[in-house]
């Protein structure tokens, strides 16, 4: 450099910054490409993995670019497959415990019409006082109150169980 500024050779000095402003231009270009080269993976894999929905993660990710990038993809795609069976399993313990809840509450309910039916018929002889009579009003009253909430749950129970099937049904290649 100090060569080139000590006026021995005057016309590379006019040389030497044309270079460096090539240099400059070209490494400028050339560093924006590779950036873009380096970020289109990414990108890529960013935008296919926001695309997983919560609802079906099934989605697969393309293993494409460098060799950090697909490890990421694969890794995406491990997780959900993983997300996936565990969320078909969590739909079938619900469809099979929706099920499994209608036999004890059928049971309840048929007690509860036998309790019901036992007082109807003990209504004839009931037994002196007015304790007795305020007491099977009561349990009249507690029954009537019981029926309904068992109505509840079967709806409850029916709407979980349909959900659960219509879920299952729609999703047949989860695994």
């Amino acid at each position: 450099c100090y060569t080139y500024w000590n006026g021995r050779f005057p016309h590379v000095q006019d040389h030497f910054y044309w270079g460096v402003g090539a240099l400059v231009v070209v490494g400028g270009a050339l560093s924006l490409w590779m950036a873009r080269h380096v970020t289109l993976p990414l990108r890529r894999l960013r935008n296919e993995v926001a695309a997983v929905d919560e609802r079906d993660p099934t989605g697969r990710v393309t293993k494409k670019g460098f060799v950090e990038a697909t490890d990421v993809a694969e890794a995406v795609n491990r997780l959900t497959a993983s997300l996936s069976r565990h969320m078909r399993g969590i739909r079938e313990l619900m469809a099979n415990v929706s099920h499994e809840l209608r036999s004890p509450l059928a049971r309840m309910t048929f007690a509860v019409d036998f309790i019901e039916e036992g007082l109807t018929e003990n209504e004839v002889p009931v037994p002196a006082g007015e304790e007795s009579r305020r007491k099977t009003a009561l349990a009249r009253k507690h029954l009537g109150l019981l029926k309904e909430e068992l109505t509840v749950m079967d709806q409850l129970i029916g709407s979980c169980l349909l959900a659960g099937k219509l879920d299952l049904q729609q999703r047949p290649a989860d695994l």
